[in-house]
């Protein structure tokens, strides 16, 4: 009887002893998957995080094309060809689209309407620091 009792005993220890380290083991897999979950988490909040710069980042550079597009178009807008009606556009100056303003009336011609004399006049008093007048304004200057 005593023999069982101790062989009883040993077996109750064995069983708490693997009740423990399973214990054990089952926290320390709880505990490494909180740490992936948190990991996990924190990578989301950070790639969202990311997300929202980036998509402020495009929004602002967006807003700020809109602003540059609407300025060179309101710059662009007071040039009307009094020759042929066309209106200014933003990309004249990298299409190679001069424009002469005439002093008198404060028409804009493109230099391509202007014929040889008149483009030559309006060159001239540029290069002089005088002003321009149109055929309009000054039709004497260009009598032929």
């Amino acid at each position: 009887m005593l023999v069982l009792a101790l062989f009883q005993e040993k077996e109750r220890q064995e069983k708490e002893k693997r009740d423990g380290i399973e214990m054990r083991r089952n926290k320390a897999e709880e505990r490494k998957q909180k740490k992936e979950q948190e990991r996990v988490q924190k990578e989301q909040r950070k790639t969202e995080r990311l997300e929202k710069i980036r998509q402020r980042e495009e929004e602002a550079a967006e807003r700020k094309r809109a602003r540059v597009e609407a300025v060179a178009e309101a710059a662009a807008a007071p040039y009307l060809c009094a020759n042929c009606g066309e209106r200014g556009r933003v990309d004249d100056k990298e299409r190679g689209v001069e424009w002469y303003g005439c002093d008198g009336c404060e028409c804009w011609y493109h230099g391509g309407c202007l014929t040889q004399y008149e483009l030559m006049m309006a060159v001239t008093s540029l290069c002089d620091g005088e002003e321009w007048a149109c055929k309009w304004c000054n039709p004497w200057d260009y009598e032929e």
